[in-house]
């Protein structure tokens, strides 16, 4: 049995890679700062609560543990627009994620490590974003990823360990952090709140929660190390969800928009699967409405 540590397991990512790589058979061990997300599988993994995401104090339980694979989903800031170009995202990351290679460089045997990005790296984009193509981050959120991909990336070419690096562009599903767009709005519709936004002209890549857990296994069961997409391929306009979202729930409550883009925010963020397609049998299985509608049905639970 293949033995997975997550960090960041009680988020939206975390919470369902554990679950997944659980169902997978593979033996679990789970770090975060707590573990509400998480109580419904708490007796069927290993668990260590790791405050501010400071993993030295928890090293010789990682070492116990010996993992073959190394997640790190874990990650300070970022799910909010207002974090996102802030320099704390240097000050608490990129020292957490150094000493967490560092622990893992004294297993037995080297892991697989696989880290999660962002299509933020990439910056301003015009087309589908390639792993080939030079980033070019327009803020701190996506300079941090950057930099620790980089990091990473060295460090494991220098010690000999499986490096991928992962970039999701925009998983969204049932448990999605409540104050993003989808959720948001699902929430405020079927409470009957009244929904200002801005524009949302912004043509997106939209890719449901399952689907990105099954190209996360696909990516660490193959051998190819490097960057990976980890997207539909397709292209969705933000203001056609929010009228599909609107239609689903309550036709009545009609969502206002005013004229007003988010200060340097990408108008264009989508993505090639095309990589990922050839190197493993990954392909997307649910479709954009599917997803949404599994999604309206979760939060009415």
């Amino acid at each position: 049995m293949k033995r997975v540590l997550i960090t960041g397991a009680n988020g939206f990512l975390g919470k369902n890679l554990v679950i997944h790589f659980l169902n997978k058979n593979y033996k679990i061990l789970g770090i975060s700062r707590n573990s509400n997300n998480l109580k419904n599988v708490l007796n069927k993994i290993e668990f260590i609560q790791a405050k501010e995401n400071q993993y030295d104090s928890i090293s010789s339980d990682i070492i116990r543990f010996q993992p073959d694979i190394v997640i790190h989903a874990g990650w300070d800031g970022g799910n909010n627009y207002k974090d996102t170009n802030t320099l704390d995202q240097f000050k608490s990351n990129i020292p957490t994620g150094i000493s967490l290679l560092n622990i893992i460089k004294q297993l037995n045997k080297p892991p697989t490590f696989v880290g999660v990005g962002s299509f933020a790296e990439y910056g301003m984009l015009t087309t589908k974003a390639r792993e080939s193509q030079i980033e070019r981050p327009l803020n701190f959120y996506g300079l941090s990823k950057y930099t620790f991909k980089e990091i990473s990336r060295l460090f494991c070419q220098y010690n000999n360990i499986h490096w991928k690096w992962v970039r999701p562009c925009y998983i969204y599903g049932p448990g999605d952090i409540h104050t993003r767009v989808i959720p948001s709005t699902i929430n405020n519709l079927i409470k009957k709140n009244p929904i200002k936004l801005d524009k949302c002209n912004v043509t997106l890549d939209y890719l449901y929660i399952d689907d990105f857990c099954n190209a996360v296994q696909a990516i660490v069961e193959n051998n190819t190390n490097g960057v990976y997409n980890i997207c539909s391929g397709k292209e969705y306009r933000l203001k056609d969800i929010l009228i599909f979202l609107n239609k689903q729930i309550d036709k009545n409550n009609k969502i206002s928009y005013n004229d007003i883009s988010r200060k340097l925010a990408p108008q264009y963020v989508c993505g090639s699967n095309t990589k990922l397609k050839k190197t493993t049998a990954w392909k997307p299985k649910i479709d954009l409405k599917t997803g949404l509608i599994k999604t309206i049905q979760s939060t009415h639970e």
